[in-house]
């Protein structure tokens, strides 16, 4: 059987910004005026969509399609017809699916992948759960030795020696300035101060990297995707971009097909009253009513926005109110990666199948994934 699996990955050049929900100059969900804001903070991982909608523009320029080509009919069977996601099934053209964004080193394997272990630490200590007969309307459980005042914070990204113990990978970086308007002006409105993100370098000196699985319903031709440089975020922040056929990498069976064979054997194996936990390895997309099948869910919410565009948008950036073109659809909130659910045996298969398909067009592009373990 062909293998059309590729191993994206994506080592930023420096600082790298990916927007927040609040941005300096917010389109209303109207899309009528914009919204002021000075303080603005990236998020530490690209979201699924914005992968999505790498890979599709570097398909579209490679093939010399990008606007106003975008769409024709080699376009649409190379990306889709209908533009982005918008939470909804639909055919992204070549495109399968991609898995889950995760770190790892740029040169490394698959040993030095960097997944969610769980928000359960707190002082580098990992709290456990303490189960009990009435949670208000029944039975459930608590974290002991948990500390209000202290966040729960998720260790798997601190690995990196420093000097008061491990750090995380990810470091900030604030900029604080005055923006001058066209006639080199300042004005009232324009004091900003805006945080970014960069990947440290491991004690070795070796840099870290974002990446990603995409699976392709054919092998990929010369020059479909190039290694070179790519463009991400709010502020189009520089990375280097190298494209690794699976098989050519020893991971033909990729780290997320590996760990669904062993939820599968969690699954098939559950015993009733044992309590297994479940760590969401991407933002989620939950329907409330699977609340009730955990004992303890230790979770935290993001944010999340997609874009709308019209078929035939050809400026796909803020660049003033006359653009039209570009509204931000509804706020949602997403479970997000690294957070922890504590269900029972007997009831893991359900919590399990709901959770992987009650939202089939979030999973295809990388949300809703998970890892079982006792």
């Amino acid at each position: 059987m062909e293998n059309n699996t590729y191993l994206i990955t994506l080592t930023p050049a420096g600082n790298y910004y990916f927007g927040s929900e609040r941005g300096f100059n917010e389109k209303s969900l109207t899309g009528k005026g914009f919204e002021k804001n000075y303080l603005v903070k990236g998020f530490k991982y690209p979201q699924q969509t914005t992968l999505l909608g790498l890979l599709r523009f570097e398909l579209l320029k490679n093939a010399n399609l990008l606007a106003p080509k975008h769409t024709t009919d080699n376009a649409k069977k190379l990306v889709g017809e209908k533009g982005g996601f918008d939470g909804t099934e639909k055919e992204y053209g070549i495109i399968k699916s991609i898995s889950p964004v995760f770190l790892k080193l740029q040169s490394g394997n698959e040993t030095t992948f960097v997944l969610p272990v769980g928000k359960l630490f707190q002082g580098g200590k990992e709290l456990t759960i303490h189960e009990k007969e009435d949670i208000i309307n029944g039975p459930g459980a608590v974290l002991s030795g948990y500390d209000s005042k202290q966040y729960l914070v998720d260790e798997s990204e601190f690995v990196i020696p420093g000097k008061n113990g491990l750090e995380s990978i990810f470091g900030k970086s604030q900029q604080i300035g005055i923006k001058k308007n066209y006639k080199g002006k300042t004005d009232d409105e324009a004091f900003f101060k805006q945080t970014f993100c960069y990947l440290r370098k491991n004690h070795k000196k070796q840099r870290y990297a974002f990446a990603f699985y995409a699976s392709f319903n054919r092998k990929l031709k010369d020059g479909d995707l190039k290694n070179g440089i790519a463009y991400m975020g709010g502020d189009q922040s520089i990375f280097k971009l190298e494209v690794t056929p699976a098989e050519d990498n020893n991971t033909a069976e990729t780290l997320y097909n590996k760990i669904d064979k062993q939820n599968n054997t969690f699954i098939a194996n559950a015993v009733g009253q044992d309590n297994y936990k479940i760590t969401l390895l991407s933002d989620a997309r939950i329907e409330r009513n699977l609340y009730k099948d955990a004992i303890i869910g230790i979770t935290e919410v993001t944010n999340f926005r997609h874009i709308q565009t019209k078929q035939t948008t050809t400026r796909f950036a803020y660049v003033s109110e006359k653009n039209t073109d570009l509204i931000k659809s509804g706020k949602q909130e997403l479970i997000a990666r690294g957070s922890v659910f504590f269900v029972k045996g007997k009831y893991l298969q359900h919590f399990c199948k709901s959770l992987k398909e009650s939202s089939p067009a979030y999973s295809t592009i990388g949300y809703n994934h998970f890892q079982i373990s006792k």
